[in-house]
């Protein structure tokens, strides 16, 4: 195939415009053949050519609206996957209205925000400098017997150990579950110890302000008086969502929706949950300017906008790797993609629906994964933060949350993912 391939067409593949004769996905298939591996969205197909060096987009119509080249011409999904994903199913976009909305069953809520920036300079093994301030961003909801809370940390990430210390100081409060999601920016310093050096001071600190914040929201309870949602699959023109999201590492691979839900009292939103996947890694100084990153400008765009209640950003699934589009890696950048966030979360607010019926629930499962690349073992092994290895395998859990028609499922992983 590569002696077959136009020189005009790998020249407008780097262009990241569409070649002629690929302009739809029939030209597509009579030209390369069946692709290795097809993932069906709602409004886009990925149909993937890795091993001949390409991956196209197109859309519901079958019209190409993107293209990457692969010069290195080896397939990018490994053998074992399945050929053919299809999640067409998932819901994009405006949804009808129900003509009556659904009974809460007494559903409260409450929400709260802690600041948790290092404080003293000997609480890092480096110089740093605070640029943005690090938050917890806290939603509780509590129906009947059942209490579920929702953490979107601006942090590298807590390990498991760390993540059930919070977990049972919640518990003592009255938090049946709780999901504490690490936003993973980079800019926010190593609070694991993975690096070889463990903030005891910064991490104690943290604990205090989250649980703290954690209370603040469980005082906070308040009627709900309704559940707004909507989601919306960005659009993946040249395979990834210009300006916003891409798979740095394999591109075109990965999911663009944006997930919104609304949760109303009786003086307005409470708090907006805003659920995406995207590395924050858009600072090129990294932690020696601790940052939110993109997370943190959004969440205080939206506080700025009003309307939206307490902001909470949870992070999706990244993989290796979905990161910012923004290759100018600026403190500048960063606010500039976390406004466009938060102008996307304000143009589809008006368009959330209530659910056509209303369900609360929540289970934990745990998960025994075989970790089988060696040089990692001490890391699970030694760490506090990260200690789970039991007989050859990572431990872990899996949490499912249901709330009306929206489904949370989180991995309080063993590593930086909350």
């Amino acid at each position: 195939m590569q002696g077959d391939k136009p020189d005009s067409l790998v020249a407008n593949i780097a262009c990241a415009t569409i070649p002629d004769g690929y302009e739809t996905a029939s030209d597509i298939r009579e030209k390369l053949g069946e692709p290795e591996y097809v993932l069906t969205m709602s409004t886009w197909t990925l149909l993937d050519y890795t091993e001949k060096g390409f991956r196209f987009t197109v859309d519901k119509q079958g019209d190409t609206t993107g293209v990457v080249h692969f010069p290195h011409g080896w397939p990018r999904v490994h053998p074992g996957a399945r050929q053919e994903i299809d999640l067409s199913g998932k819901r994009s976009g405006p949804q009808p209205r129900p003509n009556t909305k659904p009974d809460l069953g007494g559903l409260m809520a409450g929400a709260a925000e802690v600041i948790y920036s290092p404080q003293n300079d000997d609480w890092l093994p480096y110089e740093y400098e605070i640029h943005q301030d690090l938050k917890g961003r806290i939603v509780v909801l509590q129906q009947n017997n059942l209490t579920v809370g929702f953490v979107g940390a601006d942090l590298f990430g807590f390990g498991f150990g760390q993540i059930n210390f919070i977990r049972d100081a919640a518990r003592e409060i009255g938090v049946d579950y709780l999901i504490f999601g690490s936003s993973h920016s980079h800019s926010t310093g190593d609070v694991t110890g993975f690096y070889g050096h463990y903030p005891e001071k910064y991490v104690n600190h943290i604990y205090a302000q989250v649980i703290k914040g954690i209370g603040a929201a469980m005082e906070d309870l308040q009627p709900v008086t309704g559940i707004r949602a909507i989601s919306e699959e960005m659009p993946m023109d040249g395979g990834r969502v210009h300006g916003l999201i891409r798979n740095a590492r394999n591109p075109a691979l990965m999911d663009p929706t944006i997930n919104v839900m609304m949760i109303d009292g009786e003086d307005g939103t409470i708090a907006t949950i805003v659920n995406f996947a995207c590395h924050p890694e858009s600072v090129e100084a990294g932690a020696q300017e601790i940052d939110a990153d993109f997370p943190g400008y959004m969440c205080t765009a939206l506080q700025e906008a009003g309307g939206f209640g307490q902001p909470v950003f949870l992070n999706g699934a990244l993989g290796g790797m979905v990161s910012g589009d923004n290759p100018e890696r600026t403190h500048e950048s960063s606010k500039e993609t976390g406004e466009k966030f938060a102008a996307i979360v304000q143009e589809l607010a008006p368009k959330a629906v209530s659910p056509r019926s209303f369900e609360f629930d929540a289970v934990t499962k745990r998960l025994e994964v075989p970790l089988t690349n060696e040089p990692w073992k001490p890391v699970f092994e030694v760490s506090f933060s990260t200690r789970s290895l039991y007989r050859g395998r990572v431990i872990t859990d899996m949490t499912y949350i249901q709330i009306g028609e929206a489904q949370y499922t989180y991995d309080q992983t063993a590593f930086v993912y909350g």
